[in-house]
């Protein structure tokens, strides 16, 4: 069911380690969500709590590029982009453990695309709810 073999291959530590780094970089709003609900645990009990909402949150995006792959209609390419190419872009989305993939319409004020919600992110958001469970 599962492969593996990434287990001994550096290159895929490295991608992991990048995008682990990227998910606690651009996760913010789960930082901002979880700050709020660890609060509210006893102190001894706190960091266990933002350890496991950090994680939840990189298993959404893991999760999700893995349906992608699998599916295979919607092109996946893991890179850094530039604010630019963000204001460029036709779509933009998020992922969190509290909202799952999330549209972004605007950046700073500017629309992204349209500034409507796009096409592929309702087929991306279709296959994720289809196949979360199949984890």
């Amino acid at each position: 069911m599962f492969d593996f073999n990434w287990f001994s291959d550096p290159n895929a530590w490295a991608a992991l380690a990048t995008l682990t780094l990227l998910e606690i970089v651009l996760g913010i709003d789960n930082i901002v969500f979880l700050s709020i609900l660890v609060d509210r645990l006893p102190p001894e009990k706190r960091k266990t709590g933002r350890i496991f909402g950090l994680g939840l949150a990189m298993i959404t995006r893991l999760m999700l590029l893995e349906i992608l792959r699998r599916d295979g209609n919607i092109a996946v390419e893991e890179r850094v982009v530039s604010l630019a190419e963000l204001a460029e872009a036709d779509e933009v989305w998020i992922t969190s453990s509290s909202k799952e993939i999330a549209p972004v319409i605007e950046i700073d004020g500017v629309a992204v695309g349209d500034g409507k919600v796009g096409d592929v992110w309702l087929a991306a958001q279709t296959l994720y709810s289809a196949h979360k469970f199949d984890f």
